[in-house]
């Protein structure tokens, strides 16, 4: 059985004076009166506890804000009674929903309503599924736009709702946007997406890599577009020429040494042989000395925030004896129940003074857990203090060692200071070209290098699409099942016979009411709805009269969705019907006869509870109807 809501009764409470109520009956209830009698406040009121989230200021009007103080009303959730109330001058509750004296938001009261009646809670999109938009909750006060139709909203089956939003209620309330808009579908969606995000991503990447790339290699075998093998290429060609600058250079070196040699390798100086031998020596120990200081560095940091978490620590633990010790010795003064001062009846210590019962012996195992964590702490903190000490005095060792390495090569270079400068004034001028090409060839080289890694990523970007489209295609196995089983054509067919039923009893009571000859039709898709009459949009094809007569056929299909299975409208409709409509004709004549089909409608549901509260000037000869009737006009 589908669960519905009724609403019982509500109260609103002014500043001064008693509080002002209203009862409602399952049924259909009329609300009758003069114009400004208050009738429409009273929807407003009902409105506004039924999670409104704007300020009460706005929802209720200046007026009525100022007036009252609260408002309460006790409703009907399939079978469970509740009480919501709004308290918008309490501090704290001026923008909460408090249902059975339990605040909540307006979005989580909400998600109470919801679930109660078992609607789901789902996102659906907003337009194109595969836009660049993220899909909404389909919230409660979505759904609302088609159970409260207000006064001044007559032209629309959701005023100033827009149209995918529409098509998603109406899913929701025919059970078919749970499986349409399901988890799975909107992962598959956000997943094809994300393709497409990762897909530009990459395209825009290579892109700008092909464009960069010309501009510093200017490599010919690469000028359509870089490929691996392009890359690699090259490479090994750039390889090439610096192994024969490398060769060059030798062959310079070597002329150089035979023009230059007198008598055998003997003759030359042992002492340069050793300081360029010692040279490299110390810079090998400079480097492993200097590696060796920064992880000492490190391990003393490391130790020093380790003894700073031991000290916080044991701060809190001694902080903790000190209000175990105070708390301890805090008595009982006075009784509990009567706030009268207790008097000590038993000297026997291990008597309780206030109940007479005998107490357990005082218990120290807390105190010395205590005791002993402290210790604890206490020995880990001179641990770490003697390895400070220790990594301290390495430290101071490493950098009296560096110090002296630092200055035993500054004695050797400058021993070798006028070698070099003798080597340099004899050496070629070929030698400083080569060396210029060949470095200039290893910048290439290195430029390919970072190419070449750069390229890389375009394997794992590819690598991310593969995965999701993995996933892509398992999710569409299992969107597809769920989508075959979804009939669009039942609920579309049982929607408009819903509509064309309402019509028929209306002209069949008064036959100049629905002029028309053509039956309604209704069609839900996947992606949308229309509602037609002889193949025309009905917007374009009904006046002012015959679209209060669409609108209402609307709502009485909604209201009939109640007895059929796996449906999921709520059972309750508001009409507050305008005292004029758009072509200036009167509503008043028409109140009867459009409500006379609910009241039948109301008799085929039982024993499902269902509720239609109707607005309006008179409502005469409804004796069916549970009436209430406004006669005092404000501001009189």
């Amino acid at each position: 059985m589908n669960k519905t809501m009724v609403i019982c009764s509500i109260e609103r409470f002014p500043n001064h004076n008693s509080e002002d109520r209203l009862e409602f009956q399952p049924g259909v209830n009329v609300i009758v009166g003069p114009p400004n009698s208050g009738k429409t406040k009273w929807l407003q009121f009902i409105d506004y506890l039924l999670g409104d989230d704007k300020n009460p200021e706005e929802a209720l009007g200046k007026d009525i804000y100022d007036k009252y103080e609260s408002a309460k009303m006790v409703i009907d959730l399939g079978g469970t009674e509740h009480i919501i109330e709004r308290r918008w001058k309490e501090a704290g509750s001026r923008t909460k929903v408090i249902v059975d004296d339990k605040l909540m938001s307006s979005q989580d009261a909400g998600h109470f309503f919801m679930e109660s009646l078992g609607i789901p809670i789902l996102h659906y999109p907003q337009g194109n599924p595969y836009g660049p938009r993220t899909w909404p909750e389909l919230s409660w006060r979505s759904l609302l736009r088609h159970v409260y139709r207000r006064q001044g909203f007559w032209s629309d089956f959701a005023d100033r709702q827009p149209e995918s939003e529409q098509h998603a209620c109406l899913l929701q309330f025919v059970g078919l946007a749970e499986h349409l808009f399901s988890n799975k579908y909107g992962d598959l969606v956000s997943k094809e997406k994300k393709i497409s995000e990762l897909t530009i991503a990459k395209d825009q990447f290579m892109q700008n890599l092909q464009e960069i790339s010309s501009d510093l290699l200017e490599e010919k075998s690469m000028s359509v577009g870089l490929t691996p093998e392009s890359i690699k290429k090259v490479m090994c060609q750039i390889q090439a020429q610096i192994d024969e600058m490398q060769k060059k250079r030798q062959n310079v070196l070597r002329e150089l040494a035979n023009k230059t040699s007198v008598g055998s390798q003997n003759d030359r100086p042992v002492m340069f042989d050793q300081l360029s031998k010692k040279l490299v020596d110390l810079n090998s120990q400079q480097e492993k000395s200097k590696t060796l200081l920064q992880n000492t560095l490190d391990r003393l940091a490391e130790i020093e925030k380790y003894r700073d978490l031991i000290v916080s620590e044991l701060e809190r633990l001694n902080r903790t004896k000190v209000a175990s010790k105070v708390l301890s010795e805090l008595k009982v003064t006075h009784c509990p129940a009567c706030d009268q001062e207790i008097q000590k009846k038993s000297s026997e210590q291990n008597v309780c003074y206030v109940c007479g019962q005998m107490t357990p012996l005082v218990k120290t195992e807390d105190n010395k857990r205590l005791e002993f964590e402290v210790e604890q702490l206490e020995g880990e903190i001179k641990e770490t203090e003697q390895l400070t000490a220790s990594l301290q005095q390495e430290v101071d060792q490493l950098k009296i060692q560096n110090a002296q390495i630092a200055k035993e090569l500054e004695r050797i270079n400058r021993l070798l200071q006028p070698v070099q400068t003798a080597a340099a004034q004899i050496l070629p001028p070929e030698i400083s070209i080569l060396d210029m090409e060949t470095g200039r060839f290893e910048e290439r080289l290195q430029q390919l290098r970072r190419v070449e890694k750069s390229l890389n990523r375009r394997d794992k970007l590819n690598e991310q699409i593969q995965k999701i489209q993995n996933d892509i295609t398992q999710l569409e196995v299992q969107v597809t099942e769920q989508h075959s089983q979804l009939n669009f054509e039942k609920a579309s067919d049982d929607f408009a016979d819903g509509m064309n039923s309402y019509l028929n009893t209306i002209r069949e009571s008064n036959p100049s009411s629905w002029t028309l000859g053509s039956p309604v039709a209704f069609h839900m898709g996947k992606s949308g709805f229309k509602a037609t009459i002889a193949r025309e949009k009905w917007s374009a094809k009904l006046g002012g009269t015959l679209t209060l007569y669409f609108i209402i056929a609307y709502h009485y299909a909604l209201m009939s969705l109640v007895s059929k299975p796996g449906y999921h409208y709520p059972g309750l409709l508001i009409l507050d019907f305008p005292p004029e409509l758009e072509d200036g004709s009167s509503v008043a004549d028409k109140e009867n006869f459009v409500l006379e089909p609910f009241l039948k409608l109301q008799e085929s549901l039982k024993p499902t509870k269902t509720q239609v509260i109707a607005m309006g000037s008179s409502f005469k000869d409804l004796p069916a109807a549970s009436r209430i009737e406004f006669k005092k006009v404000w501001g009189e």
